[in-house]
């Protein structure tokens, strides 16, 4: 076990939501991260290894990372990654329909049984479109309803 000197706590998130695109970005964190936000973790193409509480996995293309908050990982020997980091705190439930709940009870409330999906080339387009499409309503202006 990590002391809590050795985990490194993220940030604050305006408005506790985050979309970034990554390209070829190479991630070899020294230390352990405590995630304050659940992650989605689109990976259009990587290499390395992924240390979620104590479980590695192989970084590689087309795959989807769940993490829930509060669990602890670590990029490990120089991983390179290209596509999508979303983060968001827990207010994104309150603001979705109730059968949203099934999913966030499928996906986040047990993200062990779920860490990592792998997809063939059809889901991949279909995510890398979604994924993409929120990047670009996230960066636009913001409007008044």
């Amino acid at each position: 076990m990590k002391s809590v000197r050795e985990i490194f706590t993220e940030p604050i998130i305006p408005n506790s939501f985050s979309i970034e695109r990554v390209e070829k970005c190479v991630v070899d964190t020294t230390f352990s991260n405590r995630l304050s936000y659940h992650r989605i973790i689109l990976l259009e193409n990587g290499v390395g290894t992924l240390n979620i509480d104590n479980t590695s996995f192989d970084v590689r293309s087309h795959k989807i990372f769940l993490m829930s908050k509060g669990q602890i990982y670590k990029f490990e020997n120089s991983s390179m990654i290209t596509g999508y980091v979303v983060s968001f705190g827990d207010c994104f439930w309150d603001k979705t329909p109730m059968s949203a709940s099934n999913c966030k009870a499928v996906l986040f409330n047990n993200t062990t049984t779920n860490q990592q999906l792998q997809l063939n080339d059809l889901e991949m387009n279909e995510f890398s479109f979604l994924f993409n499409t929120l990047l670009r309503e996230y960066k636009s202006p913001q409007y008044i309803n």
